[in-house]
């Protein structure tokens, strides 16, 4: 059990934060976001996955696969401002991240995962 300042890690891995004020780079922005992008918005990913959802206070990232990756994440609000992220190397094949979420107002989230070989856009309803 891993213990960082915005949440808690279940199983094994190193973790990196980066700050609530951080700004998506308009780059990163556009991989996810326009007409032309192939990215699904799903409830859930076939590799991550949250839960509960819709959530109050701890939201929880399932990561599957992802072994030995650095796993990337960003929360987004409905605007596509950053409002958390956070990067982790899950050290076993199933990972489960949490997030505090109870200081976030309500509305509509989009977790953005990614590794070097697979991403995911999940989303996510703050009640």
């Amino acid at each position: 059990r891993i213990q960082s300042k915005d949440g808690v890690g279940v199983g094994a891995a190193r973790t990196a934060e980066s700050g609530q004020q951080s700004a998506v780079s308009e780059e990163a922005k556009s991989k996810w976001q326009g007409s032309d992008n192939e990215q699904q918005i799903t409830d859930n990913g076939s590799f991550a996955s949250v839960m509960p959802n819709p959530v109050t206070n701890v939201l929880r990232l399932n990561v599957q696969n992802s072994k030995g990756q650095e796993v990337q994440t960003t929360l987004l609000d409905a605007a596509g401002r950053q409002v958390l992220g956070r990067r982790f190397e899950p050290e076993t094949n199933t990972h489960q991240e949490e997030f505090g979420v109870s200081e976030l107002p309500t509305g509509m989230y989009f977790m953005k995962v990614t590794t070097p070989e697979k991403s995911a856009l999940l989303k996510v309803v703050k009640l």
